[in-house]
Parts: C-alpha cells; structure tokens; sequence
C-alpha cells in the first residue's frame, strides 16, 4: 500500500514539476531558436540545390566534350581510311 501511494505521489509530483518548469520557459526565446533552426535548414537546402544543380551542368559538359571528342576522332579514322 505504501508502494501505491508513493507511486501516486511521485506521479503527481511530476506533473506538478513539469507543468512548474514549462511556465518559467519563455516560449519567444524557443520560438525564435527554433525559427533560426528552420531558416538555416533552408538555407542548406538551397545551397544544396544550386550545388547539385551546378553538378549536372558539369557533368553534361563534360558529356558533350566526351562526345565531342569520340566524334573527332572518328572523323580522323574515317579520313585516314579514305586517304
């Protein structure tokens, strides 16, 4: 019986306590930080994007070089062939 009513009392005590410290908190500081967290993922994110971006430019630059390239040297065989 002593369990239980310790139980029940630490319980309560723990809403109490948790209810105490949640109404000292001032939420705008909260606010603010979490705001600060979610405009810097934003800004990852979009720094990330434009890299990404600047990835696949390149990559089909270099493509277009490698193609390029193989075209050139198969119009040499082609002309050396002919000659």
């Amino acid at each position: 019986m002593l369990d239980v009513l310790t139980t029940i009392a630490a319980f309560f005590g723990g809403i109490w306590f948790g209810k105490a410290q949640a109404v000292n908190q001032d939420i705008t500081k909260q606010t603010e930080h979490m705001q600060d967290l979610i405009d810097q993922a934003y800004e990852k994110r979009d720094h990330m994007k434009r890299m990404w971006l600047d990835a696949e430019e390149k990559a089909e630059s270099w493509e277009r070089r490698y193609y390029n390239l193989i075209e050139d040297i198969s119009a040499e065989e082609e002309s050396e062939v002919g000659s």
